[in-house]
């Protein structure tokens, strides 16, 4: 039994050559603050879409082999600060529209094949200070220009399929600059 885990305020997995997350579904981290599960041999962190989170503030999981995220939908993240899953295979993060990331500052998501970011206006993002997504497979960023990025400061996009001379991206460009004030670091 992982009964003794539901008292745990920190878990750190990370560099342990993990292939599965199994033995964590349906375990109670109310306690948890921290989940470092980073740089193991994960596919897919299914499992933890059926364990109680109600604390949790970091979530790392990068460097990783995870291609969905799907089951995170699931979670109550209301007070999750930082997600980070680069280095994986993901090809987008729709699910977590699902999911109240209205605490979230800090995203970070390069390094992955996300082909779109069709579905982040529909994410509560209202505190997110930091977006990384470079080193992706987008190429339309007008979708970012309908969220509700109110405290967004910095947002790194290069390396991305984005094509700078097309006039949907330069007005996506501009809107962006225009609608997130606090906006001072945009890299496409």
């Amino acid at each position: 039994s992982c009964s003794f885990l539901s008292q745990l305020t920190e878990l750190y997995l990370y560099n342990n050559k993990l292939t599965s997350l199994d033995e964590f579904s349906g375990v109670d981290f109310s306690e948890l603050r921290i989940l470092h599960i980073s740089n193991n041999c994960l596919t897919n962190v299914d499992a933890l879409g059926n364990c109680k989170f109600k604390n949790l503030n970091q979530l790392l999981l990068y460097d990783n082999q995870i291609s969905q995220i799907d089951n995170l939908g699931n979670c109550d993240f209301s007070k999750l600060k930082v997600l980070s899953i680069y280095y994986n295979r993901l090809t987008n993060v729709n699910s977590l529209a699902k999911t109240n990331l209205g605490n979230l500052s800090e995203m970070t998501l390069s390094r992955n094949k996300i082909n779109n970011v069709d579905d982040f206006p529909k994410m509560n993002l209202a505190n997110l200070k930091l977006l990384v997504l470079h080193n992706n497979c987008i190429n339309n960023i007008e979708p970012l220009t309908r969220c509700n990025f109110f405290e967004l400061k910095n947002c790194l996009m290069y390396c991305n399929k984005i094509s700078k001379v097309s006039a949907k991206n330069q007005k996506a460009i501009a809107d962006m600059k225009s609608k997130y004030p606090k906006l001072t670091y945009l890299r496409i």
